[in-house]
Formats: structure tokens, sequence, C-alpha cells
């Protein structure tokens, strides 16, 4: 399926980009003071970190503060980010390193996802088969266990179900030995193009 391609791309682009890897992008490729949004950064403000461009996929023009493209036998597909860390990484000469007395706060991401996530199937319907919505969320965590207590009741069978979404996931361990890991997960709304 064309979702599971799409993480696996984002995780080679985690791999490309040493020594900061997907945790340090936005910082390491933002013009000046300001951090650009994972949908510039990843939607195709710059080729090396455009997935669907990476993938060969038409791009279409942006919707809003999302990213559009066309995926392999579906129609179009609207993409919005969101993403989380309850980790600090800081950069010192010229690696990463996790901080890990920095006061940030542990999870809180459950309850922002259980409101955004069902959001996907009220514009399915209003869309029909002609688009397909999605939800990208990219989190980075201390430990694998952390996940599930992020992301709440939107990864079970029966809150999937009841939206009819399909959910796609890809974790890791980070492989700049900062002592975190890394999870895409991508809801999709089930329409025409799945």
């Amino acid at each position: 399926m064309w979702q599971d391609d799409y993480l696996l791309e984002i995780r080679k682009i985690d791999r490309d980009q040493s020594p900061h890897g997907l945790y340090g992008l936005r910082e390491v490729l933002s013009p000046g003071k300001w951090l650009w949004s994972q949908t510039k950064v990843l939607g195709g403000e710059i080729p090396e970190t455009n997935v669907a461009g990476r993938l060969g996929w038409g791009r279409q023009p942006p919707v809003g503060e999302s990213i559009s493209f066309t995926a392999p036998l579906s129609a179009e597909v609207i993409l919005e980010v969101e993403s989380h860390a309850s980790t600090k990484v800081r950069h010192f000469g010229n690696s990463y390193l996790l901080d890990k007395v920095h006061g940030k706060k542990v999870e809180e991401g459950s309850e922002i996802l259980e409101s955004a996530v069902p959001k996907l199937a009220k514009s399915a319907r209003i869309y029909g088969g002609t688009v397909t919505h999605c939800l990208l969320f990219i989190a980075h965590v201390p430990s694998p266990e952390r996940f599930d207590r992020l992301l709440g009741k939107t990864n079970s069978e029966a809150f999937l179900d009841r939206y009819s979404l399909t959910l796609h996931s890809l974790m890791w361990k980070d492989i700049y030995d900062r002592d975190f890991h890394t999870g895409l997960f991508l809801w999709s709304a089930l329409s025409g193009g799945q």
C-alpha cells in the first residue's frame, strides 16, 4: 500500500540526513531563526526531503497547511502533519545528543489525536471518493512503551472501525544512538482510493 511506502521513505530521509536525522531536520533546513513546519519540510519545499517527489509521485498544490500528492492507485491525497517530542536533543558542535534533564512534559498527545483523527472520517464523507484524507503523526519518545500512551485509543481496532480509518505505523530506535525512539503513524480515511 502507498501508506507503507510513504513511511519507509520518511525513514530513509532520517537515515540520509546525518547527523541530525528526522529529529533535527526542521532546525537544520529552516532559513533564519524561524522554524519551517514539518509540512513544508516533507511536502515539497526541499527536493531532498520531499517524500512524494522522492517516490516519483505527482505533487499537487498544497491545500492550506497540508501536503497534497497523487499516490499510485489512489485518488488525490491530502495529508496533515502533526509531531510530538517528549525528548530534547541538543546540538553540540557537530553532534546531536539527548538532554536527559530537559524538563519537558512527558505526554500530552493522546487528547489532540483523539480529537483530530476522527475528523478524517468527516472529510471523507464531505469529499467522497475523490480525495483521501490522512494524518501523519511523527513522535520522538524515550522508550517504545510511550507510543501506546501517546496514541491513546486512536490505535485500537474499535476506534479505527468506528471512524472507518486505517492506521499504518513504523517505529525504530534512533540510528544516531541518541537514546530515543521515533514513530510514524499514518491514519487514512476509508474512501475511494486506499
